[in-house]
Order: C-alpha cells, then structure tokens, then sequence
C-alpha cells in the first residue's frame, strides 16, 4: 500500500529548512543588493552612454555583454530566495535578462532605431526643439522600392505596419514617423500639448535613465515604435500627432480598440481602472481559492506526483488516469490564467489610476494613457482558427514575444530568407521556443526543491514547436495534394479539429511542464498578501511570512548586502 502524500505544510516546512541549512553551509546565497543586480546594473549603464558611431562602442559590445552575461549566469548558479516564488522567479528574471540583453546589445541598436512616445508641451523656440532630441538623423528607414538597412526592426516594423492595416488601423507612413525641426503643432486642448517620437535622449543623463529603464523593463514595446504587432497601437488621435505635418482632425476619429489576437486597449482612463478593478478583485477572490483549497488538496500540485489523489474529488475521477490528468492540466492553465491577469492588471492600477492622483505631471505622461495597457491574454477564438499556433501565439500572453522572436529575425535576415517561407518561419518557431524553455529551465534549476528537473521545461517548450510545425505540415499538404478533402469540412468544424489538436498535443506534453512545476512545489507559494480562505480555514489571515529582507555578510563584498529571504 502507498504512504499517503505529505501536506502542503510539510512539504513547505521541509523545503524552508532546507533551504536555510544551505545557507548556512555556504552551499548558496541569498539575493542580495546590489550584488545580485550588478549584471543588470552594467547593462543598463552600457545602454546609458551614448554611443553614436563610435567604434569603440562598437567592439566593446561584445566583451561588455560577455560580462554582464557572466554575473547573470552567477546569480542563477549561486543565488536562491524563497520570497522570489521559492526561487524559480530568480531564474525566469535572469535568464530572460541575458536574452534581453543579447537583443537590445548585439541584435539590435536601441539608441539609433528606438523611438517611444512622449508628452511634450508647446515648445518655446526651434532650439528647444533639437535639444529635447526630436531630430531623429541617421534612423534606418525603409525606402518604398523595398530596400532595407542594416536594422532587423524596420522590417518587423513594417510587417506590422501591413498587419494592423488590415485590421483597419490607421498607421504611419512606412511604419514610422520622423520628427523635424520644419514642423510645428497645436497644443492639445485635452492636456495642452501633444504627443511625440522620442529617439535616444540627448538632453540630459536623467532623462536617458528614464529612457533606456523604460526600454529595458518594458516588455511587449507599448508606447514604443517596436509594439509587437499582436497588441493594438495607439489611437488614431495619436498617431495623427505624431504624423508630419501635424494638422488638428476635424472630429475625433473612432478607434478598433480590438487588435487582430484579441487583445482589447479601453477608450477611456475610467473604462481603464474599472475594468482591471473589476478585474483583479475576480482574480484575488479565484487565486484565494485556487491557491488555500485546491492546492492543499491535490498533492500532486505540490509534489509533481501524478499518481496522488486529489482528496476533494470523486473516486469515480481519481481512478481514472485519463480524466486526472486532463483536470490537471485544466487546471494548471487555469491556476496561471488567474495568477498572471492579477499581477497584469496591477501596472494600470498604478500608472493611471493612483500615481496621477499624487502627482500632476504624472497625470501627462504617456505611461497614463489607456492605450498604454492592453489585456494581456487575446481572444480564445485564436485557438479556434489557428488550432496550436493560435494558442502560444494569439491567446496565450505575449510577455517574451519580442525578445525570443528578434534573434530568429535577424538570422533569418542574415540567410537572405523570406520571412513567410517554410524553413524562415519554422527557424523561428525552434528559436523562439527553444529560448522559451532555456527561461523556464533555468527558473526550475533556480527553484528550492531538489528534485526538480530543468531538462523537463524545455523539452516542453521545444514540442510546442514541433507540434505547430507538424499541424501547419498537415494543413498544408492537405490543401495542396488534397483540396477536396481540405475545403469540405464547415468552418466549426475546422475550428473542432484545431480545439482537438490543440488539447490533443497539451495532453501529451504538458505534463513535462506541469509535474516539473508541482515538484518545485510552485503553488505553496501564496501570491496573496491576505487570504480569507485561509482564515476561514483556522490558518491565519497573513500570507507572507519569513524575514522578508534583513541584512546578509558574506565571504566577499559584493555578497553582503540587504538580503531578501
């Protein structure tokens, strides 16, 4: 007879013990600042300076990033924390950090291709005008012959451009729009002034941290002129003031605030904040369940065992191997669903509901606008018409899209291959997926547990590419060889059979994934502060215990520090 499964306080307790015993045999470190930030640091101050044409700058990149690599890498080899979700979060940061960084480093060139959207007020005289940066000389365009220069982004700019065009958009000439010192605008009466490009800042250093932090934290290219093309731009109102010359509509033109993947910008600030208010307190009450009920009562969601039973369900469905694993893996999607729109909703909480209301000029900033938050997740309907790819690629979150699709485009560019070809867009797939499985391998070798496995991830990942492949391969032969067989299905039932394949090929594949995240013992760690479940239950109603932060000496200066637990 099998031993009964721990509980989800022992496992907890033994995990934490552990994890201290560690620490104090000196086998790992705390995160400690500024120790554990100097790769990030060294990043961030190499974008800082301004590089021009410098060849200096140029070769220095790569021993630059060389090192700021090797400090990363350092962080995920010695440093766990508990506060930082049992220590996968510090491997996610990390190791999205190096892939970050070998984008904004060695794939692209921020401070010549880079623009984002700022608020500026009338300006005094044509010198304000240069010393704010505006002039944006030497940027890499794309002529209307179709020849293109070094720079990767102009062409991911354009087929964006195209994309949103057909979903009725209205965008810029060559997706871009240049500014020059000929042209002038009319303060916006809304807020007196209007919105423009922004390339690298020349004015001052506070407004170049400013800049590149926003470049380097900002994920998806909102309010950026490399907005990934699965979210919607920014109004029309916005884009004709960011057009040359710059003439006030006549009447405020309407706006698709639906892009092509689903993802909804709101039209208004209060439409905003309603909804992500709504919105979160949906998700707090659900994590609150899902995270003090049904985990506690389901070991294999803190253990990674797949043959224990889940106590709250009927016999009838934990004796069948069959129906478990698919309301696991249900679940699983929707435990991260829930978890994820809670912390998404949170950036517009803050930049356009309570920061404006204690501080005036941040009721100005671009970082305020409703257009500057999308939803997260798109349309179900994407699973629906493009089956897998329509999954990871339209309703799935978008969060690393940028940074694991621009190394696949540049080698792609480099090969001299159409993007739309066969090889080009299953080159990009392997990439982008195998990048996305490096991120969460690392998370899982960076976790507490010992008995994770960080192959399992990735593994997972790079089937997610194999299975699009494979699906888009059938697709095409059929068309091709079979027509008839190809067009006689009914549009539902096209959409039947990708929502079958779809969960098909999740069934074989997930659970690589999902047993890895249950031995991490991922769903102990509680992303609420406070839970009336838990209170209600006789286990307190304050989450977040431990030290939380307290001061850490260790062999060598840049190991002491404030240490979070």
């Amino acid at each position: 007879m099998a031993s009964p499964a721990p509980s989800h306080q022992e496992v907890l307790r033994t995990l934490i013990k552990s994890h201290e015993a560690l620490l104090r045999a000196g086998e790992i470190q705390p995160w400690v600042l500024p120790g554990s930030g100097l790769g990030v640091i060294l990043l961030v101050l190499y974008l800082i300076i301004p590089h021009g044409n410098s060849k200096l700058f140029r070769y220095a990149k790569y021993p630059a990033f060389a090192i700021c690599t090797y400090l990363l890498f350092v962080t995920i080899r010695d440093t766990r924390a508990i506060g930082l979700a049992h220590g996968y979060g510090i491997g996610l940061i990390y190791s999205w950090f190096i892939i970050w960084g070998a984008v904004l480093v060695l794939v692209e060139d921020p401070q010549r291709d880079y623009k984002r959207i700022e608020f500026r007020e009338a300006y005094q005289n044509e010198q304000d005008k240069e010393i704010n940066g505006i002039l944006s000389s030497g940027a890499s365009t794309i002529s209307d012959d179709g020849s293109s220069s070094s720079s990767e982004l102009e062409i991911r700019r354009r087929n964006s451009v195209k994309e949103a065009q057909g979903n009725g958009h209205i965008h810029f000439s060559n997706g871009t729009a240049e500014m020059t010192p000929e042209h002038s605008r009319s303060p916006s009466p809304q807020k007196g002034g209007h919105f423009v490009w922004q390339p690298f800042p020349k004015d001052s250093f506070a407004h170049r941290f400013e800049w590149v932090l926003d470049v380097f934290f900002n994920f998806q290219g909102t309010g950026w002129n490399w907005l990934i093309s699965s979210l919607p731009p920014p109004p029309p109102s916005v884009q004709h003031e960011l057009e040359e010359p710059y003439t006030p509509p006549p009447e405020p033109p309407r706006h698709r605030r639906k892009s092509r993947t689903g993802n909804i910008a709101h039209p208004t600030t209060r439409a905003l904040i309603s909804s992500s208010i709504v919105t979160s307190v949906v998700c707090y009450l659900a994590c609150d369940i899902i995270f003090n009920y049904i985990v506690p009562a389901d070991a294999y969601f803190y253990t990674g065992d797949p043959l224990a039973k889940a106590t709250w369900l009927p016999e009838s469905i934990n004796s069948n191997p069959i129906l478990l694993r698919c309301y696991r893996l249900l679940m699983l999607d929707i435990i991260i669903y829930f978890f994820l729109t809670l912390v998404f909703n949170q950036p517009p909480l803050f930049f356009a509901g309570l920061l404006p209301l204690i501080s005036s000029s941040a009721r100005k900033a671009t970082r305020s606008e409703p257009w500057m938050h999308p939803t997260a997740f798109g349309s179900f309907s994407m699973i629906l018409d493009r089956g897998l790819a329509g999954y990871w690629g339209g309703w799935w979150h978008q969060s690393f899209r940028f940074s694991i699709s621009a190394p696949s485009i540049h080698i792609i560019r480099k090969l001299g291959w159409s993007r739309r070809s066969v090889a080009a867009q299953s080159l990009q797939s392997i990439i982008a997926f195998s990048l996305t499985g490096f991120i969460h391998a690392c998370a899982t070798y960076t976790d507490i547990s010992p008995t994770t496995q960080p192959l399992n991830p990735f593994l997972f990942f790079i089937f997610q590419a194999f299975g699009m492949i494979f699906q888009q391969t059938i697709i095409r032969t059929t068309r091709t060889f079979a027509p008839s067989i190809y067009n006689k299905p009914t549009r539902s039932m096209k959409r039947f059979l990708n929502l079958i394949y779809t969960a098909g090929w999740l069934y074989l594949t997930a659970p690589f994934l999902a047993d890895d995240f249950g031995k991490a013992a991922l769903w102990l760690f509680s992303p609420l502060p406070v839970s009336v479940v838990r209170w209600r239950k006789g286990e307190g109603f304050w989450c977040w215990g431990g030290k939380w932060v307290y001061w850490y000496t260790g062999q060598h200066w840049w190991q002491s520090g404030l240490a979070f637990w």
